[in-house]
């Protein structure tokens, strides 16, 4: 009778096999590919609920755009709609300006220095004018918008002629998006001027909307600009943390009132932050 023999080899490359089985299988159960699973699954919630939101605002329209920008993802809802800018339209205003002292630095004296930060800072309509003869006008505005990429958003008239003027200013969330993401990426006119945007949004004074919903023990970074008329009720918001960066721009036209327009912008970054959070 013959006896079968064995080869070494296959039995080691069995045991192999059997090795790398169990730590595919252990990899595909790990902690991390749950962890993602959980936070694609709160995104999609996110995205159910602020469109259910939207069908309830309390005014006209509402525009919405929210970019995570931890896990490159976002939910837009009419987001090339265009819409009063109010007080979003001095961001690029400011920044204009920084762009300017760059170029002559002789022109960046401590008294127009506090008028930008008045303009961010405190929403400072007579200092946003000053501003504006400050960098050439109406038209450098709009030229600065243009070359950013930001077509839907145009200065037709300086903050306090709003009785004759023969036009609105106007943006979009797509456009005060891309202006809060440079300023986010430090691309902003440059480096230092971006740094001293943020800086300056974060001293912010009117914060009763898109911050106001946020914990103040979560140790977050918040910077936001507002815009407010009998017309429109906005906020715009870069909001940094431990695990957690993201973008948050909400406007609504023709609100019911303004009251009922601010606590529909803390419910909607209520959702978000709980959304983006890291963790459970």
């Amino acid at each position: 009778m013959r006896t079968r023999r064995t080869d070494p080899a296959h039995g080691w490359r069995a045991l192999l096999g059997v090795l790398l089985l169990g730590v595919a299988l252990t990899l595909t159960g790990s902690r991390p590919s749950g962890a993602a699973s959980a936070s694609e699954q709160r995104f999609h919630q996110l995205e159910s609920t602020l469109k259910r939101m939207a069908q309830r605002v309390p005014g006209g329209d509402v525009a919405v755009w929210v970019e995570d920008r931890v896990h490159q993802r976002r939910f837009t809802y009419h987001a090339d709609r265009v819409f009063r800018s109010a007080s979003l339209i001095k961001i690029p205003v400011a920044a204009l300006a920084y762009r300017g002292w760059e170029r002559h630095p002789e022109r960046r004296t401590p008294a127009i220095q506090h008028r930008v930060w008045r303009i961010l800072a405190e929403s400072h309509n007579i200092s946003t004018d000053v501003v504006v003869d400050h960098v050439g006008g109406l038209g450098p505005v709009n030229a600065f918008c243009r070359e950013q990429g930001w077509s839907q958003t145009r200065m037709y008239h300086k903050m306090m002629a709003w009785r004759t003027r023969k036009a609105h200013n106007t943006t979009s969330a797509r456009d005060v998006a891309s202006v809060l993401r440079a300023i986010d990426d430090r691309t902003l006119v440059s480096e230092a001027a971006s740094r001293s945007l943020w800086n300056t949004l974060r001293q912010q004074k009117i914060v009763d909307r898109i911050p106001a919903a946020l914990p103040n023990s979560a140790g977050l970074q918040v910077g936001n600009k507002t815009g407010t008329m009998l017309a429109v009720v906005h906020d715009a918001a870069i909001v940094r943390g431990k695990g957690l960066r993201y973008l948050l721009v909400i406007l609504i036209a023709r609100p019911t009132s303004e009251a009922r327009a601010d606590a529909y912008c803390r419910e909607v970054s209520a959702h978000v932050y709980r959304s983006l959070r890291p963790g459970p």
